[in-house]
């Protein structure tokens, strides 16, 4: 006797207040401990669920609880465990449908073309789950696309409908079975791919997701229909793929130019058969269909046709620009705007502590932005701090020579210059032809969350701002490293310097500057008086509001 979802009938009996619940669960038990003890003519009782039925009773009584666990006891647990493929449901679908003889012939002589499908499918992280079990699965589902299968799974999730890709098969056996098949080249255009989703379930999807649905026939409709059919239908499945991106788990099925080349033509995106993909989305494009973002490299339908985002962008400019080269004026604005965009790109800046010395004293050093030019008489005006270390914006190589000759005149102390070799104005990124330096891309950063503090824009025109503003603070992220970062110290395309000195500092990272600020300010102390005591260390920089008050 198998009860499947036996938990179910567990979880219904404890919540039923109609139910007498303790006598029913003596009475499963006492039926195990007749049917099911005896060694000959014994009757075996299988019960599924999901966890022990103890758990089932995690909200009710405590007797309730612990009658379950008595009868739990009669039982002999054991896990069932599927594989991948299991799991996620592929065997299901090749259990619906066999091979003709005719049809195991052929199906030999396709095995290097599924071997192709299969690399292109094992790509993707949809996939990786499956492991060397891809190719098993790319046969048991045949004649579905491996892509496809998996958006039939996602579709159930969506619908509700836990049957819908199981159904699939038997649904739609008229149609399925009417599609042309060149024998000579199985695994090729009788695929079902993933774009026919949208018309096998249009009545679901109009159901769920009207409004994505709208914007997907909005943009179809923006398709000539005097294209030839292969070019108007290529151009169609992209916007189809781009709607069910929307719709099916967005996780999982990452429309960029991989996947698509994958779910159209089974080869990676960089072979010549993905030629007529790339003409496609620059159509696509150009007719302000859909977009891409530069962040995720996904494509994505572009809803508010005739809305240039970049327009939008180079309006906004003028508030910051006049500043883009006053690198230091841009970031220590006491605008909300600049502050914010300070803390979330600079947050070395201001002051730290280094560890404790031995006598228990932490001393504490600050981050400060410096502009050029640059005087030779910088010194550590707080008495409370032990170190200063400058952030120099010099923009070019005659900036950075001048200010090497000021460093070397300045009275030596633990003063140091984090120092760009060729200034900041020697690294840059392109968007759309365009370079953009780091002034340019702090400005564009403050232009972009201006646009999105904004009320007015629509959903649609703020995923785009969105994304083009986290590309551009990956951008700066990255000009900040190989400036004043790890990379830039490790590729020698920055250095730092101790006031006085012309040789840059050993150190290839922050953590190793930190090591070798701690130990030069350490050096001037070396008769300090222990003050430790128990669960207590001195902080001198945070102490200088009680020293005003008590002077």
């Amino acid at each position: 006797m198998v009860w499947d979802e036996f938990g179910l009938a567990l979880e219904e009996l404890i919540r039923s207040p109609h139910r007498n619940v303790i006598n029913e669960i003596f009475e499963l038990q006492e039926f195990v401990e007749k049917a099911c003890s005896p060694k000959r003519g014994h009757t075996l009782f299988i019960g599924l669920t999901h966890i022990s039925f103890a758990q089932y009773a995690v909200n009710a009584d405590e007797s309730i609880k612990n009658r379950l666990e008595t009868i739990f006891g009669r039982f002999r647990d054991f896990k069932i465990e599927l594989s991948a493929a299991e799991s996620e449901g592929y065997h299901l679908l090749g259990m619906q449908r066999s091979w003709t003889e005719f049809g195991k012939q052929h199906w030999e002589q396709a095995k290097e073309r599924q071997a192709q499908l299969v690399s292109s499918c094992a790509a993707l992280p949809l996939f990786k789950s499956l492991g060397q079990q891809l190719a098993e699965v790319s046969g048991e589902i045949y004649p579905l696309h491996p892509i496809m299968a998996a958006g039939l799974f996602a579709l159930s999730a969506l619908a509700q409908a836990n049957r819908t890709a199981l159904t699939f098969f038997r649904y739609n056996a008229e149609k399925i079975l009417a599609e042309s098949v060149n024998e000579h080249a199985l695994f090729g255009e009788e695929l079902i791919r993933l774009p026919a989703l949208v018309d096998y379930y249009s009545k679901t999807l109009a159901e769920k997701k009207a409004h994505e649905l709208e914007r997907y026939q909005r943009a179809k409709g923006k398709i000539p229909s005097d294209l030839n059919t292969e070019e108007y239908e290529s151009k169609l499945a992209i916007l189809k793929l781009l709607l069910l991106n929307e719709l099916l788990d967005g996780g999982k099925f990452h429309t960029n130019e991989t996947f698509l080349s994958c779910a159209l033509y089974d080869v990676p995106p960089t072979s010549s058969a993905a030629e007529r993909l790339h003409s496609d989305l620059a159509w696509l494009k150009a007719a302000e269909l859909i977009w891409k973002n530069d962040l995720t490299q996904q494509w994505t339908l572009l809803g508010d046709s005739g809305v240039d985002v970049e327009r939008l962008i180079e309006e906004k400019l003028p508030n910051f620009t006049k500043e883009k080269d006053s690198f230091e004026k841009l970031l220590n604005d006491p605008l909300p705007l600049n502050t914010n965009m300070r803390e979330d790109l600079f947050p070395v800046l201001g002051v730290h502590d280094l560890e404790p010395s031995p006598c228990g004293i932490v001393r504490s050093y600050e981050v400060k932005l410096l502009t050029p030019l640059i005087v030779n008489t910088l010194k550590l005006n707080n008495p409370l701090l032990s170190g200063q270390v400058y952030l120099v914006l010099a923009k070019d190589a005659e900036d950075v020579a001048q200010v090497k000759a000021r460093i070397l005149e300045t009275p030596a102390a633990n003063i140091y210059f984090w120092l760009p070799t060729a200034g900041v104005h020697s690294e840059s990124v392109s968007y759309n032809k365009k370079e953009f330096k780091l002034g340019d891309l702090l400005c564009r950063y403050l232009a972009l969350k201006l646009l999105l503090k904004e009320k007015t824009a629509t959903d649609d025109v703020r995923r785009q701002l969105t994304a083009k503003w986290e590309k551009t603070r990956k951008d700066i992220l990255q000009i900040l490293q190989v400036l004043y970062g790890r990379e830039g110290l490790s590729s020698g395309k920055s250095q730092i310097l101790k006031a006085g000195t012309a040789q840059a500092l050993a150190c290839k990272s922050w953590y190793e500057f930190r090591g070798v600020l701690a130990e030069q300010i350490q050096a001037l102390y070396p008769k300090e008086i222990p003050i430790r005591a128990i669960k207590l260390t001195i902080n001198f920089y945070k102490l200088k509001p009680l020293l005003k008050h008590v002077i």
